[in-house]
Parts: structure tokens; sequence; C-alpha cells
């Protein structure tokens, strides 16, 4: 079955919102005022823009599990944006960047994208 238009258009935006997250750390060198500092911040966001960086190509791949990770990763991030103090260009970048994951995952769950993850679960 081939990957339905849903899927591609939440798959690319994924990788946008992945490309503002890096973009924010290259001008800045942290996401978050007061959130660390030096090598250990990189590192720690390095690594989670590359556990991203997995799920969506897992995503691409038809892999529903990776699909309902993100989901859930998204839902647990939200609660936690809400308690961090942001400058207000960065606070647009991240909700300009939230927006763009919500309208991916809300994508992923249309009726033409839960059978091709389900018919890719069972092959």
């Amino acid at each position: 079955m081939e990957k339905p238009k849903d899927v591609v258009l939440a798959v690319n935006l994924m990788w946008l919102s992945l490309v503002f997250g890096l973009i924010q750390l290259v001008f800045k060198g942290s996401p978050v005022e007061g959130f660390g500092d030096g090598l250990l911040t990189v590192a720690i966001v390095l690594s989670t823009q590359a556990i991203i960086a997995l799920l969506i190509v897992k995503i691409s791949a038809g892999k529903n599990w990776a699909r309902i990770t993100n989901t859930v990763l998204f839902a647990i991030g939200l609660p936690v944006l809400a308690t961090l103090n942001f400058s207000r260009m960065e606070f647009i970048v991240l909700l300009i960047q939230t927006l763009i994951q919500l309208y991916a995952i809300i994508l992923l769950f249309t009726p033409s994208g839960k059978v091709w993850f389900h018919k890719n679960k069972t092959n």
C-alpha cells in the first residue's frame, strides 16, 4: 500500500520542526535560559533531536509504535514547556514548532494514516 499523502505531509512537517529546534540550538546554544550551560546542554539537546529523528524515520517507514511513541512524548512535553521561561521571540518560535508538531500528529491519525500504519504493522 502506498504511503498516504497525510502521512507524507506529517513526516515533512516533523522534519521541519526538527530543523527549527536545531536552528535554535545553533543561534542560542541552549534552548531555554537557565536550563544548563555548555557542552552538557548541547549533548542533551542533540541526543533528544537524534531520538526524534529516529522516530521520524520509523514513522515514515510505517512503524505504528513510533507514531504512538511520538504522540506520547509530545503530550508529556507540553506541560513541561509551560513551566519554563522564554523570551518573546523564543516563545513565538516554540509556539510555531508546537503547532507544526500538533498538526503532524493529527495528520498521522487520519483515517488513511490509521489504515496504512495498521497494514504495515501486519506486514
